[in-house]
């Protein structure tokens, strides 16, 4: 429909999509806020400002697609990285950031700073958000912004600038990000799209789509090789089960993009998850089969899980120029089958 269309309709948009501010007033989560959106199409997803604007819940056709670990939604009062303290505060969801300073494997880097397990940024509040649903020609857009910094004095001084949208009857959502060193020195940075499905989309009925270019996988652990048999399939839940780690390096396609897609049958929804390679060359799978803590996440990042101490040496770690800039684009689009 054309917009003038579409409001002879319903004089109030909202009643089909919309973006609302809401807040928490009780347990871990209190003094927190949220966005919550919905495209009309069926997609609903909530968004954390205080939280770098992660996403938390996001639900398709009223199936759920995200995991939510048992320690429930923490905001950051409750949560601050310390050592050993990692899964206390960790709360999954859809999108969990992991950066700027670290991802992976807890360490001491460079200037012997304690560097938490996937860092600190995912636990930091935003200095600025917004959100807004507007007409554009005859597309009601939905968009949330946020910035967010993580900085130490005389060191670093970055800054991550977030946008995520969509709009009226879309099944899609984008992030847009950039990492900005607001520095007068050079300073290097580490990333992860921390994306995390959960039952029921994610159950034995769950089948893999990944990239058949470039398709080696390496596990983390050898604990974890003697799951590259099955890296690719979903069994149901065991008691007690370690959770297996594998590496997947794809190559990307004309548009240099990388789609990994999700597809469940019995529910009769996939989805796929798609972002450039060329900043993010590394794709983590996390495996989990433990009873209570069911969870498959696919993981973009800049380098492997092994910290910023390991990976430095090896000079793998992202660099910025003084005040310079990398952005990061990435999409999940939900569809029918």
């Amino acid at each position: 429909m054309t917009k003038v269309e579409l409001l002879r309709y319903s004089g109030n948009v909202a009643q089909i999509a919309s973006i609302s501010e809401k807040s928490f007033v009780r347990g871990k989560a209190r003094g927190m806020s949220t966005y919550e959106l919905r495209t009309g199409s069926g997609l609903e997803f909530s968004l954390l400002p205080d939280k770098c604007l992660d996403i938390h819940e996001l639900r398709y056709k009223g199936r759920n697609i995200a995991f939510l670990a048992k320690t429930g939604l923490v905001g950051p009062a409750y949560g601050y990285p310390l050592e050993n303290e990692f899964d206390v505060y960790w709360t999954a969801g859809m999108l969990y950031t992991c950066g700027l300073s670290n991802i992976g494997t807890d360490c001491r880097d460079e200037n012997g700073r304690y560097q938490p397990i996937h860092g600190r940024i995912g636990m930091t509040p935003s200095e600025q958000s917004s959100a807004r649903a507007y007409w554009e020609g005859d597309n009601y857009k939905l968009e949330a912004r946020a910035l967010t910094r993580e900085s130490v004095l005389g060191q670093q001084n970055l800054s991550l600038s977030r946008k995520v949208s969509s709009e009226l009857g879309s099944s899609s959502l984008s992030i847009e990000d950039t990492i900005s060193n607001d520095e007068a020195t050079p300073a290097r940075y580490m990333l992860l799209y921390h994306f995390n499905f959960g039952y029921p989309f994610i159950c034995e009925d769950t089948k893999l789509l990944f990239p058949a270019e470039g398709a080696a996988v390496e596990p983390r652990t050898e604990s974890a090789r003697p799951g590259l048999a099955t890296w690719g399939r979903m069994d149901g839940p065991v008691d007690e089960k370690a959770e297996e780690v594998f590496f997947h390096h794809p190559i990307a396609d004309a548009n240099g993009l990388v789609t990994v897609k999700l597809e469940n049958r019995g529910l009769g929804i996939g989805v796929a998850l798609s972002y450039t390679t060329k900043t993010l060359p590394v794709l983590s799978q996390w495996k989990s089969q433990r009873s209570g803590e069911y969870v498959l996440g696919i993981e973009p990042g800049t380098t492997t899980l092994r910290g910023r101490a390991d990976e430095g040496k090896d000079g793998r770690l992202r660099e910025l120029k003084a005040f310079a800039s990398e952005s990061h684009s990435l999409s999940l689009s939900f569809y029918d089958i």
